[in-house]
C-alpha cells in the first residue's frame, strides 16, 4: 500500500491515531465506530484528512435510522395502531411498514422522518385519518392539550370570536428541596379562527 502523503505540505511523516466515537440516536440506540485522525508533525496539520471518516459514519447513522423506525414502529403498535391502519391513513404502499420493521427493506429518509414525528405525536394518524382537515386538526391538538394539562401548575386560556389562546407552566423539581419553575416546560399556544 503506497504512504500516504499530508495533503497540506506533502510530508510522508503523517502518524495515524485510531478513535472511538459514539453515535447516539434517541430511538436507535448507539453505535461505537473507529475512527481515524492523520497528524502531520511537519505542518502541525490533525483530523481527518483523507475524508475516510465521512463513510464510516454515515453507515452508523443509517444503521442508528432504521432501528429508529423499528422503534417506532412497535411504539405506534403498543399505542394500538395496526399497520395496515398507518399505511392506510398515510397513504403509504401496503405492507410498506411490515417490510421496513422486518428489514426486508430499508426506510428512506423522509419515512424514518414520517415516522419520529408520529413517535412523538402519535395523535398525527387522527389528524391524518380526518383527511388532514384544519379544523378537526385543531380540535385534536385542543383535546390533546387537555388532555396532557393535569400534569400542569398553572393554565391560562383566554379566546374571544376571532382566537383562542393558552399558556400552562409545569414545576420541575432540582433537586429533593427545591422546585424552579423553568421556561423550557412553559407552552403557549395561539390558534386564530378561521
Amino acid at each position: 500500500m503506497k504512504k500516504k502523503s499530508c495533503p497540506v505540505c506533502g510530508s510522508k511523516e503523517i502518524s495515524l491515531k485510531k478513535k472511538k466515537k459514539v453515535i447516539k440516536d434517541r430511538l436507535g440506540g448507539e453505535e461505537t465506530v473507529s475512527v481515524n485522525i492523520y497528524s502531520c508533525p511537519v505542518c502541525g496539520t490533525t483530523g481527518d484528512l483523507f475524508k475516510e471518516n465521512v463513510q464510516v459514519i454515515r453507515k452508523a447513522y443509517l444503521s442508528l435510522n432504521e432501528k429508529a423506525a423499528k422503534n417506532s414502529i412497535d411504539f405506534l403498535i403498543k399505542q394500538g395502531h395496526s399497520l395496515s391502519f398507518i399505511e392506510r391513513v398515510l397513504g403509504l404502499s401496503q405492507r410498506t411498514l411490515t417490510k421496513w420493521k422486518i428489514g426486508a427493506t430499508k426506510p428512506s429518509a423522509p419515512g424514518v422522518t414520517l415516522l419520529r414525528f408520529l413517535e412523538i405525536f402519535p395523535k398525527l394518524l387522527d389528524v391524518a385519518e380526518n383527511n388532514f382537515d384544519k379544523d378537526i386538526a385543531k380540535m385534536i391538538l385542543l383535546e390533546e392539550v387537555a388532555n396532557q394539562a393535569v400534569e400542569y401548575d398553572e393554565i391560562f386560556t383566554a379566546a374571544s370570536k376571532d382566537e383562542f389562546f393558552l399558556y400552562i407552566k409545569k414545576s420541575v423539581k432540582v433537586n429533593k428541596n427545591k422546585s424552579s419553575n423553568c421556561f423550557d416546560n412553559e407552552i403557549q399556544l395561539a390558534i386564530e379562527a378561521q
